[in-house]
């Protein structure tokens, strides 16, 4: 076996790094070749994936390798570990080039928090609200003390300088504000809006419930689990509209 040559992995061979995902069949061009240091030891082959075989990797083995800082388009194995094929690779460079950038990107998104939670399909539409509900009623817990990540849209007006400060302050004592506390009473139907999910929640100085977008609220306490789920949850509102 030299550099240059077409291999194929033998049957029953797993990645050597999670020894999970399964590399039967998988196709490559020998890149290197490291020599045995005692008679104890094999020859370890490094091979560069064929484009057929870039596209059978499993999704979650290139998630897991890009997050892990490892290259998902060569793999290092034993020699005893491939077969030596007679024909030649004929994949064209370039495309193989791009297929691993495309491989790669698609990986970033999906180990990002929302990634992780959705997939590729990150748009916000009525399908990935009601997955990111099912996902939030799962991992959010209660008691949850919620406040405005920023002003309410109908306090900006008053934010900003261009309404009376009296007035503000009589119109918040019927309409929520973001420097107001809430407790969550509970998550709504994702059929409320195409755009955000919505929550029920009760002002914590009077009682009084309101209906409020749930990317318009923060957890009080943002170090906890809670505080860091409603911040991705943000994040996926405003990136993915």
């Amino acid at each position: 076996m030299k550099v240059g040559d077409y291999v194929q992995v033998k049957d029953g061979i797993k990645d050597p790094e999670y020894l999970t995902y399964d590399f039967s069949g998988f196709r490559g061009v020998v890149t290197e070749i490291e020599p045995a240091n005692n008679s104890n030891e094999e020859v370890l082959v490094g091979v560069k994936w064929d484009i057929r075989t870039l596209k059978k990797l499993p999704k979650e083995y290139i998630a897991k390798s890009v997050d892990d800082g490892y290259e998902i388009d060569v793999m290092n194995l034993l020699q005893s570990d491939f077969i030596l094929l007679s024909e030649k690779c004929k994949d064209d460079p370039q495309e193989r080039i791009q297929l691993v950038e495309q491989l790669e990107d698609a990986a970033d998104l999906i180990n990002t928090p929302y990634g992780l939670i959705l997939g590729k399909q990150l748009q916000v539409n009525a399908d990935t609200l009601v997955r990111y509900r099912a996902y939030l009623l799962k991992n959010l817990t209660k008691p949850l003390l919620l406040t405005g990540r920023e002003d309410f849209r109908w306090e900006e007006r008053y934010v900003f300088g261009g309404g009376s400060k009296r007035q503000y302050e009589e119109l918040k004592k019927t309409h929520p504000s973001y420097t107001d506390t809430y407790t969550l009473i509970k998550l709504l139907n994702a059929d409320v809006s195409d755009t955000d999910l919505f929550v029920k929640v009760k002002r914590v100085s009077d009682k009084k419930q309101f209906e409020l977008g749930l990317s318009w609220l923060e957890s009080v306490d943002k170090k906890t689990n809670n505080g860091e789920l409603l911040d991705h949850f943000a994040s996926w509102v405003v990136n993915y509209q």
